[in-house]
């Protein structure tokens, strides 16, 4: 794998690439996929731009914290990497956080609209998962099957010369799938929210199994990494969010 290449002595990096066109693919399905909100697309818009800060914000921040010992001899670190070493978990409570703002401010119904990012996040992440392929991060643990990936010496993060499971294409592939079942579910589901508890079901669930053949730096409590700590509580919230949503609506019918 090459992490980047040369344009007019510009080094341009996969990653970088990746990154922005899951954004854009993001923006696209968040803003236009959705015919039922057509008339609030400016406004849709208008939220990504708050989204974007809550995403690049909040992804670098949870990287930090989870590497915070890599920045304590040498706290400038954090703007020299500032091109690479993002968390996805953090990204998306950051995003939230933002769209929730958003909403509040113009006093939007935010269940309302959430849903339309439902199928928006998988998809925007499996496009970025194409750049840590490139780059070599987020790469997997040893492994005998057929299907692995052995990267070469010039790869700056993965270990170079040893058969890897192919994590960055699992979490792409199993990405896609939870991204064409929720835009197949989407015109089935009658409760605002309900489609982004779906979402954070199946994501939470997908990370928690993948996170057992991820090979690169992780922070283990009780046995359970950072990460599928965290998916547990995103299992937690969505499962909660499913029914009590769905109570609130058949209460409102009521």
């Amino acid at each position: 794998m090459h992490p980047s290449f040369q344009v007019f002595g510009l080094s341009i990096h996969f990653y970088s690439i990746f990154f922005l066109l899951g954004l854009v693919a993001g923006c696209l399905v968040f803003v236009y996929s959705n015919p039922n909100l057509k008339k609030y697309r400016e406004k849709l818009l208008d939220c990504y731009l708050y989204i974007l800060v809550g995403i690049l914000v909040g992804s670098k921040l949870l990287y930090i914290l989870l590497n915070v010992h890599t920045y304590v001899d040498d706290i400038s670190k954090m703007w020299t990497d500032f091109r690479r070493g993002f968390a996805f978990y953090g990204g998306f409570i950051g995003a939230i956080l933002a769209a929730l703002l958003f909403f509040r401010k113009k006093n939007l119904p935010f269940w309302t609209f959430v849903d339309s990012a439902a199928p928006a996040i998988p998809l925007g992440h499996a496009i970025g998962r194409i750049g840590c392929l490139f780059a070599g991060c987020c790469y997997g643990t040893p492994t005998d099957l057929p299907w692995g990936i052995v990267y070469p010496s010039s790869c700056p993060i993965a270990p170079a010369g040893i058969s890897l499971h192919p994590y960055p294409i699992y979490e792409l592939l199993l990405n896609l799938v939870l991204f064409g079942t929720l835009m197949l579910l989407r015109s089935k589901v009658k409760v605002g929210g309900r489609l982004m508890s779906m979402y954070l079901i199946g994501y939470s669930l997908i990370r928690f199994g993948l996170d057992y053949v991820r090979g690169d730096f992780k922070q283990y409590y009780w046995g359970l990494s950072s990460s599928q700590w965290i998916s547990i509580a995103m299992f937690v919230i969505g499962m909660a969010a499913f029914f009590l949503l769905k109570l609130k609506k058949e209460q409102a019918i009521e």
